[in-house]
């Protein structure tokens, strides 16, 4: 399970890297703030993907050229509004 340091991704790479990967890989966006930060408002686990794991799996749906998807588990929402 996934935990506060490997979710920041504190684990594999510097702060720098970790800022460099957000300005160009995954921009901040309000709405997909609010769906990350919905867990712990609203007492969930804080369990759901990271904005570059949610960047990624946006990235290799569209590789595959999915039309349709099942999420199992969407818990706030935040990987599925990606």
């Amino acid at each position: 399970m996934a935990d506060a340091d490997s979710r920041a991704g504190e684990r594999y790479a510097t702060p720098q890297i970790l800022e460099f990967a957000a300005r160009t890989h995954h921009p901040r966006d309000p709405r997909l703030d609010r769906a990350f930060e919905a867990p712990s408002r609203h007492g969930m686990p804080e369990i759901q993907v990271g904005p570059a794991e949610g960047r990624l799996l946006e990235m290799l749906l569209r590789f595959v050229g999915a039309r349709r998807v099942v999420e199992i588990g969407t818990l706030a929402g935040y990987s599925a509004l990606w």
